[in-house]
């Protein structure tokens, strides 16, 4: 359940949603229909709404293209991939094949079959979990999947949480301890030891420990290192900052910036909850979210994206989390397959 969060619009206030994400709403309910119904009836009513209007045109390319670039990537866990395999193979068999359906792309038209939608959706629903690229594999020491969380005691008795869909690559030598942070988000508990530096790189920026527990994330555009307790120095570049209980440095788009926190409200992840400090955006939340996940997340708007929030946001449940996330803006929540939403409006 959230927080606290911002106030809706103001009352008699329409929740204003515009032609491009009503018709993505439209077009993910088409994509349902395509993949769960069969008949003449079905494939002349798409016919229709897609001529009505280029705009629909568009935003079918949008959803269908999704769920065809999540089919080149093969799932981790078969198990969760080979049933809805096989049940839509057997669906795309009863179809009519004789029938090819015209999709007008930017002015051009694209032959697509009904059987083609069905092997979108298929890759679609497969996103159960998403195995880690191989580059990475190979140069991480330790990673986790998505919605899973690992306690991991290092050589010299710190210790580590790796948070979902996460990795890192650890480099002990006799004079350092450097931990490389390739993916996600870690929290550390760091052993003293005066004559070993420890340090955490992330992307641009570098955390050195002074004697702490802190966390360090690396999520969508923001690398950022928040410390529960103890001192970090932060570096980026040329720009060095000491961080104590409660503070936070954040580095997104070639920007440094940085703020006080409570210290309690530090690495909740760890107990299933994300939280949005203010200055937050939706956009924000759902990156953290991703990694809980074991499916695809579409955020079709970027005006919605940019909304700010601040709060508590459950990761167990992402849909209804979701949903609470972007009620407040008129936003909607769209469930396409367990394992594909699409997020419009606002």
């Amino acid at each position: 359940m959230p927080g606290h969060r911002p106030s809706p619009p103001a009352a008699g206030a329409p929740a204003m949603i515009s032609n491009r994400d009503r018709a993505l709403e439209e077009a993910a309910s088409w994509y349902t229909r395509l993949l769960e119904e069969d008949g003449l009836g079905v494939e002349a009513g798409f016919d229709a709404w897609l001529e009505a209007d280029p705009l629909h045109a568009e935003c079918w390319a949008q959803i269908a293209g999704t769920a065809r670039g999540i089919a080149q990537t093969e799932p981790a866990h078969r198990e969760q991939w080979n049933k809805p395999l096989r049940q839509t193979e057997e669906h795309a068999r009863r179809a009519r094949t004789s029938k090819a359906v015209h999709r007008p792309v930017r002015g051009a038209w694209r032959r697509i079959s009904r059987k083609s939608i069905a092997a979108a959706a298929v890759a679609a629903c497969a996103l159960a979990a998403i195995a880690p690229d191989a580059m990475l594999r190979l140069n991480a020491d330790m990673l986790t999947a998505t919605g899973e969380v690992r306690n991991v005691t290092l050589e010299d008795g710190s210790r580590v949480t790796l948070g979902p869909d996460s990795a890192i690559d650890v480099d002990y030598a006799a004079k350092e301890r450097t931990v490389h942070l390739l993916k996600g988000q870690a929290w550390f508990e760091v052993a003293r030891d005066p004559t070993r530096p420890f340090r955490v790189e992330a992307k641009a920026l570098t955390a050195t420990v002074l004697g702490t527990g802190f966390d360090v994330l690396m999520i969508g555009d923001i690398t950022r290192v928040s410390v529960a307790h103890g001192r970090v120095r932060v570096a980026d570049g040329s720009a060095t900052r000491v961080l104590t209980a409660g503070q936070w440095v954040s580095a997104e788009a070639g920007r440094l910036t940085g703020g006080d926190g409570r210290p309690a409200a530090l690495g909740l992840w760890r107990n299933g909850e994300i939280v949005a400090r203010d200055g937050g955006t939706i956009a924000g939340v759902i990156d953290e979210l991703r990694p809980w996940y074991g499916g695809h997340i579409v955020l079709a708007s970027d005006k919605l994206g940019e909304r700010p929030v601040a709060g508590f946001y459950r990761t167990d449940d992402a849909a209804r989390t979701l949903r609470n996330l972007v009620a407040p803006y008129g936003g909607t929540v769209t469930t396409i397959t367990p394992w594909l939403i699409v997020v419009s409006g606002g």
